[in-house]
């Protein structure tokens, strides 16, 4: 599906790359709205990693990586992961429907960016391996007057997240259900898909099981 016409081409006289300050014009949405349901009643965002909890290494590290806008989509728990965001001042939109999957917090996520912002960032919170130079180096390749206006990493050719959209995007998430997050719109906008080879597998470890968690608790910080 072709993006709306207006899209920034790379014809387009925007800054280039090196240009533009990282964060300067970008979002960071990161979801905390599921149940854990695989964690036999824990909240795994809450779990210590670290010297720290699941939740906070992961908004301390995008912190890290950017000064521009980062908030917060809640649901499940949300007394205590607010409690977590507003001890780090990162502000929270409230996910009523989480229940019905991802792409509840997903759409609800692009609906907060700022109108300033050229993209988002979509973080899920149960991925405490990366670190604020993998955000970084996301940040960097997203330029969509140069056509990279939407950013997977991967690593050996598996596909991870965070993936980067760009706001001539936005409008597609509409169309999203279900449990599947924005994954399907990379299909439909296959051709305008930049893919970011990273030196690093933890844009592929998440956390969903108690084993999951064991795993990477091992190499925490």
């Amino acid at each position: 599906m072709k993006p709306r016409e207006n899209q920034p081409d790379s014809k387009a006289g925007a800054k280039s790359k090196s240009q533009q300050p990282i964060g300067s014009t970008i979002a960071v949405a990161i979801l905390a709205a599921g149940q854990s349901s695989r964690m036999v009643g824990e909240n795994k965002l809450l779990l210590p990693y670290g010297k720290t909890t699941v939740l906070e290494h992961v908004i301390q590290e995008v912190k890290k990586a950017t000064k521009d806008s980062v908030f917060i989509v809640t649901g499940h728990d949300a007394v205590h992961i607010t409690d977590v965001a507003a001890h780090h001042k990162v502000p929270t939109v409230h996910n009523a429907g989480y229940a019905t999957g991802m792409s509840s917090s997903v759409k609800l996520a692009v609906q907060h960016v700022p109108a300033s912002a050229e993209g988002l960032l979509i973080v899920l919170a149960d991925m405490p391996a990366l670190r604020a130079d993998i955000y970084k180096e996301i940040f960097a390749a997203f330029c969509p007057a140069a056509g990279r206006a939407i950013i997977v990493p991967t690593h050996k050719g598996r596909q991870g997240n965070p993936i980067m959209w760009g706001r001539a995007y936005f409008e597609q998430f509409e169309t999203l259900s279900g449990d599947r997050g924005a994954r399907s719109l990379l299909e439909t906008n296959g051709e305008y898909v930049h893919r970011l080879e990273l030196d690093t597998d933890s844009i592929c470890t998440d956390i969903d099981t108690i084993e999951a968690y064991e795993r990477v608790l091992e190499k925490a910080p």
